[in-house]
């Protein structure tokens, strides 16, 4: 349950050959927004992506297939039967779903089957029908596929307009998701589709030969997790001129060996075996031993931190003992504090060429983060084993794990040697300043049943509207500034405020709910008696939801801190919300209808985050 990803986005984007970032909208009225998917035309231009030759304009189920059936074969499945294997189980994926529907009564809700027995695609996904997107969470059973004629919904776009890009297309469905992952799962396979969302992503299926001639995404779609392109500190770009952005970088090409032939002497801390409990991880067991290393000495450096960066969970934000490594370095080098800091490893960041290698769970941005940072501290004059500590690491660990580097193609990097970039890379954070293509709303010509599929499956959203994730449209709004005495103001500040139009700093449409940080003392002025009805209804809401089972049974946890990040961040991940929203409804209070609807989510959702919190609130 909790590793829900949030589906909220920042838009879709599209990189020119200068490096300019294109934000995609809807195809214009005078498009061929009939023809083909409307994700295979450039929305600024009107016209189709030149990029793409004109037979690969699948359809998104058809390329969702085509971009499964070449991960099967990197993993060793055979290349003549890999498609018709992709598009079987994609079938198989639809009848799981499908027979979910029919032991719950929901016949109108199943899906079409994808392809025939020859592999064609149905007609019923080669349409252009938007509906609103549901949130991870909802289970099949309560799933909408169809708008209210009956249409499989093929497309999302945003659940609510972005502050200053308005409505645009984001994703494709992929309403069978779960039952896909579930049988990849018994396949002992891997895929990216549906893997940290319930769509099929833009960079996933909209894809065109790129400069080396591979398949590269040439759209990518930038979620609420992510620094969106317009961030100066965005380091993600999608694939299709990476090999441009590679030939451009002025330190070149990094990999995760290079890392470890690069640290195995300088940085002792990264292999010394952790000692507790849990497991090494098998498959770096098993490549180590294929290299010739002994059983014994491969579990050992399988749990040295270093085998992370082989293994891949070196995304920020996986609590790994590499990643918490990279953070000490990072905070000893003020990163995070210091803009000079900051600035420097951002520009030595951007200059550092990405080995794209599609699922590599974060092994290429763990290689090139740690690297920055070295180069950094190498600027600085900092010695970043003072944050590590210098204990000895195991010889045979070291020489193990350098020995197994050098053979898969690492060099050590000499940080002096090296050079030291003059600026930002030069296809770095180049924004397109066009906005004539942006929608405010929905236009006409585009089929959109804003109804369909965006109530979460269960109560409706606030003033009948469509849900987003988490059961109302994105939070993605623009947020005002912390107040000064705000003791959540270094974390995005408390209440997490909407800007409604109107108000001066500080201002809150619904004083009533104002966040009490001390919960277990309400305190009020004389000139406050909204301030002790509202406690009231606080009191009485609580106890009515701890009396409802209903409300209850999908509560995983009843003691959970608004206080703890980690505890936020983990309901956050649970419903599709952003971790400042869900501290700020947790601590306010007053109406709980009223403060969903200003939150714009659901009333169930308030409900679900009030009863995580009941035992400490």
């Amino acid at each position: 349950m909790f590793d829900d990803i949030i589906l909220k986005g920042k838009g879709v984007f599209k990189q020119l050959k200068d490096g300019t970032m294109v934000r995609m909208s809807f195809p214009g009225p005078d498009s061929p927004h009939k023809e083909m998917s409307h994700f295979h035309i450039d929305h600024k231009t009107n016209k189709p992506h030149a990029e793409i030759p004109d037979h690969m304009r699948y359809w998104p189920v058809e390329a969702a297939a085509r971009f499964y059936a070449e991960e099967l074969m990197n993993q060793g499945y055979p290349k003549e039967s890999a498609l018709k294997f992709a598009k079987d189980v994609l079938n198989q994926s639809g009848a799981r779903f499908n027979d979910i529907k029919r032991k719950n009564g929901d016949d109108r809700n199943k899906l079409e089957q994808y392809f025939d027995e020859n592999g064609n695609l149905n007609p019923a996904y080669m349409t252009n029908t938007y509906g609103a997107h549901e949130a991870r969470r909802v289970p099949s059973s309560r799933r909408k596929v169809r708008n209210d004629k009956g249409q499989i919904i093929n497309l999302h776009a945003n659940n609510a307009p972005h502050p200053t890009a308005g409505r645009a297309l984001e994703s494709a469905a992929f309403h069978s998701h779960k039952e896909f992952q579930d049988i990849n799962k018994d396949l002992g396979v891997e895929s990216e589709l549906g893997l940290k969302s319930n769509v099929f992503e833009p960079q996933h299926i909209i894809r065109a030969p790129g400069e080396d001639g591979q398949m590269r995404g040439l759209l990518r779609r930038y979620n609420s997790n992510e620094k969106d392109p317009t961030h100066p500190d965005n380091h993600a770009y999608p694939e299709h001129h990476s090999q441009s952005r590679r030939e451009k970088a002025f330190y070149g090409q990094i990999g995760p060996y290079d890392i470890i032939a690069t640290v195995a002497q300088r940085h002792p801390r990264f292999m010394i075996p952790h000692t507790g409990a849990g497991r090494p991880p098998t498959n770096v067991i098993r490549d180590l031993m294929a290299q010739g290393v002994s059983k014994r000495l491969a579990e050992q450096m399988a749990r040295a931190p270093i085998a992370q960066a082989m293994l891949g969970r070196g995304k920020r934000g996986s609590n790994t003992q590499f990643n918490n490594l990279v953070r000490d370095i990072a905070n000893h080098l003020e990163i995070g504090s210091n803009p000079d800091s900051s600035n420097l490893y951002h520009s030595h960041k951007s200059q550092f060429a990405k080995k794209i290698k599609g699922m590599d769970r974060g092994r290429t941005d763990g290689a090139i983060r740690l690297m920055s940072m070295l180069k950094t501290a190498q600027e600085m004059e900092v010695d970043v084993n003072g944050a590590l500590g210098s204990s000895p690491a195991p010889t045979s660990v070291v020489d193990g794990w350098n020995t197994f580097a050098v053979q898969q193609g690492g060099e050590p990097i000499n940080f002096e040697e090296m050079g030291v970039a003059p600026e930002m890379h030069s296809m770095h954070n180049k924004i397109d300043s066009e906005t004539s293509h942006y929608y405010d709303t929905v236009p006409a010509h585009i089929d959109m049943d804003e109804g369909a599929g965006g109530d979460g499956g269960a109560l409706p959203p606030p003033d009948g509207g469509g849900g987003g994730a988490g059961g109302g449209p994105p939070l993605d709004q623009l947020s005002q500034a912390p107040s000064a005495d705000d003791p959540f103001a270094e974390q995005g500040g408390s209440t997490g405020f909407r800007a409604t139009g109107g108000g001066g700093e500080g201002f809150s449409p619904f004083p009533a709910f104002a966040p009490q940080f001390d919960p277990n003392q309400f305190k009020f002025s004389d000139d406050d008696p909204m301030g002790a009805i509202a406690t009231i209804m606080e009191r009485v809401q609580r106890h009515d939801t701890w009396e409802d089972a209903s409300i209850m049974k999908s509560v995983a946890s009843r003691n959970l801190n608004p206080t703890n990040p980690n505890h936020m961040s983990r309901l956050a991940k649970e419903l599709d919300l952003e971790s400042a929203d869900i501290r700020a409804i947790a601590m306010s209070i007053g109406d709980w209808d009223r403060i969903a609807k200003h939150f714009q989510v659901r009333r169930d959702v308030v409900n679900i985050i009030k009863a995580s919190c009941m035992e400490v609130l």
